[in-house]
C-alpha cells in the first residue's frame, strides 16, 4: 500500500514539473514574400497566475504585424499575424507560460515551420521584338528655340556680371540679415505630423503615400535628434544604430512597429485597418515627445539674462562707466 501511494505522489509531482506541449497552428504551409502569416494557439484557462515569455525578436526575416488574445470556453486563444521577407523555410516563434514563482514552464507552445517563396514569373509569355534602326529626324524650331533662349540668358548673365564688377563700389551698403531661427527637431516633427493628419490621405485611399510621408517625418527627426542618417538605412539598420542611444524598450518597440507596418504598406501592398492607422500616428507623436531634447534650466536662464543685457541701454551705459 505504501509503494502504491509513493508511486501516485511521484506521478503527481512529475506532472506538475513537466511542461505540457501545445501545438501552434499556421493557416498555410507556403507563403509568398510579404503575405500575412496567421498563427494561433490556445492555452487552458485556470486559477493559476501565468507569466508569458517568448523568444521572438524583430528581424528582416520575420516581422510581427499584429496580435490579439480572446477568452472563449475556458481557454485563452492567441492569434498572431507575421510577415516574411526572405525566401526559404523559417520556424515561427515559440512561446512559454510559467506559473508564478516557478522556473519550469507549465505550457510550451510548439511552433511549425513554413516556407516563404518568391512569386513565379512566366518568361515564356514575354514577346521579344527585334531592334529597329535609328531614324533621322530633321531639327525643328521647337528644338532649336530652347538653345537660343539659353544663349540669350547666358549673355545676359555675362553683361550683369560685368556691370556688377564696374559699379560694385557705388552700391549702397546692405545690412546683414538676422540669423535664421532654427526650429527644434521635435517641434518640426510634430508640426509635420499635424500637416500629415490634415492631408487626410488615409480617407482617400492613399495609404502608401501616407506611410511614405510618415516614414520621412520620423527619418528627419531621427537624423536631427540622434545623428543617424535613417534616409539611407533599412528598418533593421535604423534599429541597430539606435541600440546605443538613450531609448527605452517601449520607445524602441513603438518605432520598430511603425517602420515595419510602413514597409508593408509601401512595398507589400498591405492596407492597415483604421485602428492601426490611428494607433501608429499616436505612437509616432508619443515617441517624439518622449525622446525630445531636454534643455537645462541653467542654459535657458543664462540666455535670457544675456538678451536682457543686450536690449537694455541703461545697463550698457553703466557697464561702460564702470570700465
Amino acid at each position: 500500500m505504501k509503494k502504491v501511494l509513493y508511486i501516485i505522489i511521484c506521478v503527481i509531482c512529475f506532472t506538475h514539473l513537466s511542461a505540457q506541449n501545445i501545438k501552434g497552428v499556421a493557416d498555410k504551409k507556403e507563403y509568398m514574400i510579404g503575405d500575412p502569416i496567421e498563427y494561433s494557439f490556445s492555452v487552458p484557462l485556470n486559477n493559476k497566475t501565468l507569466n508569458f515569455s517568448s523568444d521572438f525578436k524583430f528581424s528582416d526575416t520575420l516581422q510581427l504585424i499584429s496580435n490579439k488574445a480572446d477568452t472563449v470556453d475556458n481557454k485563452i486563444n492567441y492569434h498572431y499575424v507575421f510577415a516574411g521577407f526572405v525566401e526559404g523555410r523559417i520556424k515561427l516563434p515559440e512561446f512559454q507560460f510559467y506559473q508564478a514563482s516557478l522556473t519550469t514552464p507549465l505550457y510550451n507552445i510548439v511552433s511549425p515551420e513554413v516556407d516563404i517563396k518568391m512569386p513565379a514569373i512566366d518568361t515564356t509569355t514575354i514577346e521579344v521584338k527585334p531592334l529597329k534602326g535609328l531614324m533621322k529626324i530633321p531639327f525643328t524650331l521647337k528644338e532649336v528655340l530652347p538653345f537660343s533662349i539659353g544663349g540669350l540668358i547666358f549673355a545676359g548673365i555675362i553683361v550683369a556680371v560685368i556691370y556688377f564688377i564696374r559699379h560694385k563700389d557705388r552700391r549702397p551698403k546692405i545690412l546683414q540679415p538676422k540669423p535664421e531661427v532654427i526650429i527644434p527637431e521635435d517641434e518640426e516633427a510634430l508640426s509635420n505630423l499635424t500637416r500629415l493628419k490634415q492631408a487626410r490621405l488615409l480617407e482617400t485611399g492613399q495609404e502608401k503615400q501616407h506611410y511614405i510621408a510618415l516614414s520621412e517625418i520620423l527619418w528627419q527627426y531621427i537624423y536631427r535628434r540622434f545623428d543617424v542618417n535613417a534616409f539611407e538605412m533599412t528598418t533593421g539598420q535604423i534599429m541597430e544604430s539606435l541600440e546605443d542611444k538613450d531609448l527605452s524598450a517601449s520607445n524602441k518597440n513603438k518605432l520598430n512597429n511603425i517602420f515595419s507596418t510602413s514597409d508593408l504598406a509601401k512595398f507589400a501592398k498591405y492596407i492597415p485597418d483604421t485602428r492601426t492607422n490611428l494607433n501608429l500616428l499616436q505612437d509616432s507623436e508619443d515617441f517624439i515627445k518622449d525622446t525630445k531634447r531636454v534643455i537645462a534650466e541653467n542654459e535657458t536662464e543664462n540666455s535670457s539674462d544675456k538678451e536682457e543685457v543686450s536690449d537694455n541701454p541703461n545697463i550698457k551705459t553703466n557697464t561702460q562707466n564702470q570700465k
